[in-house]
Parts: structure tokens; C-alpha cells; sequence
């Protein structure tokens, strides 16, 4: 087991782990287990601030969490491998940024080409699936 963080230790997401809101709670997915874990309420934004990566809530919760509370989750998540001790927080990843240009199909459509045998093959498939 690890050993217990310092309340002033930077966390971050294991590598594998990918994180988003999703109805008032961090949704978190495991890369390597297939698995996904939610945190929510005060939690949520108690981790906010100590861990790297970690998806920011447009609007903050009123109510707050113990500090008991928040440090064995935050020692569940360490032994789940979900959070790892981080050196400052160079890595995080900067999100996605706004679109600055479409995606045009039409372009993509163009220069498209199906070679005979993956139409016959479709449609014995088609065929088939239908009887």
C-alpha cells in the first residue's frame, strides 16, 4: 500500500486515466482495467484543487466534505492506481481547444474508393444476414 500524501502533495491522474463531467460528477476510466469510477459532490471539487488533469466544474458546490472523507478517498484512488504523486503539474494536458475550421466531407468522399471484391463481399454478407 502507499503511503498516506502530504496535505500539500500535488496529485495527478495515472497515464490511463481519462476524466470528464458528466451530470455533476467526475467520470473516470480506467484504460487498463476497462473500468469507469465516479466521484461526485463535494469531493469532486475538494479533488479540484490537489489533483493535476482533474476536469474543472463550471459551478461550485456549496456544501463541503470532511477532511477524513476526502483523504481515504483520496487513498483509495492511490491504491486503485487512478492518482499518482505528481512534481508540480507540467503535464497536464492543456484540454481540447475551440474548433477553428469544419470538417468537410466532401473533400474525404472525393478521393474514396471501394475495390470490387469488398462490394461482393458486402453483399453476400447482405444476402446472407437477410435469409
Amino acid at each position: 500500500m502507499r503511503p498516506a500524501p502530504h496535505g500539500d502533495q500535488t496529485l495527478s491522474l495515472a497515464p490511463h486515466i481519462r476524466a470528464c463531467i458528466s451530470e455533476g460528477q467526475v467520470v473516470l476510466l480506467d484504460l487498463k482495467k476497462n473500468r469507469y469510477h465516479a466521484v461526485g459532490g463535494p469531493a469532486m471539487q475538494a479533488l479540484s484543487g490537489r489533483v493535476c488533469g482533474w476536469p474543472q466544474a463550471p459551478e461550485r458546490l456549496g456544501s463541503s466534505t470532511k477532511a477524513g472523507g476526502t483523504a481515504a478517498l483520496t487513498q483509495k484512488l492511490l491504491a486503485l492506481n487512478i492518482l499518482a504523486p505528481s512534481h508540480g503539474c507540467p503535464a497536464c494536458d492543456p484540454g481540447i481547444s475551440e474548433a477553428t475550421a469544419s470538417l468537410d466531407y466532401g473533400d474525404a468522399l472525393a478521393h474514396a474508393s471501394i475495390a470490387t471484391s469488398r462490394l461482393v463481399r458486402f453483399m453476400a454478407s447482405a444476402a446472407a444476414a437477410a435469409w
